[in-house]
This record gives structure tokens, sequence and C-alpha cells, in this order.
């Protein structure tokens, strides 16, 4: 804990120089904000990147039940993808300073810079990565469900049939259908997953099936 304090108060000294050296920029000041914001970004990525996906990921699992453990990997994956396209958006938009300091455009708002680690603020890539984490919970919930619906399933024939041939077959025929049906959902969440950093940046709402 000593080291992650340590790390934080550099990173917000750091950030403090950023923006003292924007405050102290000449015209147009706007654009001179959203320079040193850029770079802000960009130089403490290599921090920043990974403590906020793991902070992340920790308040995405919070509650996630059985599933959060396993899950958590995929997790972490997605909040590094999240983290890593919101990183890339300031460096390309750093390339573009020249015509910011043209139009004097105002600093990007994508992160959250009130503290360390910088947080995505809600928008597209925000949803687009919580459908992704939304997903990885769901693979996993959804396996785990699997035994029981097994057990329900025995429970429900066993309460239609008639004789214990007719209990077999039904528990069988309706084990079957619920192992099919929810093995399809978790390809289908898995795909979905899978897929998740063509979708991220353009931020669809969550998968529910």
């Amino acid at each position: 804990m000593t080291q992650v304090g340590a790390i934080r108060r550099m990173l917000c000294v750091a950030a403090a120089v950023g923006l003292a050296a924007a405050a102290g920029c000449s015209m147009p000041t706007r654009a001179c904000g959203r320079f040193f914001t850029d770079v802000a970004v960009v130089v403490l990525s290599p921090v920043n990147l990974p403590i906020g996906a793991v902070v992340d990921s920790l308040r995405d699992s919070s509650g996630g039940g059985l599933a959060a453990l396993p899950a958590f990997p995929l997790v972490l994956t997605a909040n590094v993808i999240k983290h890593a396209y919101a990183t890339a958006v300031y460096g390309g938009d750093l390339l573009l300073t020249p015509v910011h300091l043209v139009i004097n455009s105002r600093p990007m708002r994508l992160y959250d810079m009130s503290g360390i680690p910088f947080r995505v603020r809600r928008g597209k890539l925000s949803r687009g990565a919580d459908r992704a984490t939304y997903s990885a919970h769901e693979i996993f919930a959804r396996s785990f469900g699997l035994v029981g619906d097994v057990g329900e399933a025995a429970v429900d024939a066993a309460d239609r049939a008639n004789s214990l041939y007719g209990i077999v077959l039904a528990v069988s025929y309706r084990t079957t259908i619920r192992l099919v049906r929810n093995t399809a959902i978790i390809g289908l969440y898995t795909l979905d997953y899978a897929v998740s950093p063509i979708y991220m940046p353009f931020g669809p709402g969550r998968l529910k099936l």
C-alpha cells in the first residue's frame, strides 16, 4: 500500500505540474490546455493504464458472486483494452495539436482527470467496456448454472411423470433441452466477448439473452 500511495502522490504532482504549465501557456489558452492534457495522459499511461484497469476490474467484479473470480481475467482484459483505447485517442489528438492551436479547441473530456488513476467518463467507450465485462460474467455465471438446471429439470420431471421409466425419459429430455439452450447462450456470450475490442469504441449496450 505504501508503494501504491507513493505512485499516486508522484502522479498527482506530475499532473499538477502539467496543469501549471497549461495555465502559463501563451495564447490560445484552451488549445494549450488540450495539449498538456494530451501529454499528461500519454506520459502517465504506463502507470495509469494498468492501475486504472485493475481498479475498474475490482469495481466491476464486486457483487459478481461465484462468477466474479474466474471471470476476473476477462474483465481485466476488457478494462485494459478500454484504457488503451482512451490513451490512443489522446495520443492521436496530440498529433493534431497544430490544428487545435488554430481553432483554439478545448481539452477532451474522455478521461475524468480529477484523481489518479484517471477514470473513463460515461459515454460510448465506457458502455462498450461494460458490455464486455457483463458478457464475461455471464459466461461463468451460466456455466455454473448448468448444474442447477439439471437439478431443476429432474425435480420438474419427477412432478410430471407417473413412473420411474417416465421420470428417466422426462429428465433426459428436459435436461438435454436446458443444456442445449444454455450452452448456446454461453457460446453467444463468449462470441460477444471475443469481438468486444471491435464494438467497444461504439458503445453498444449490454447483450441480454
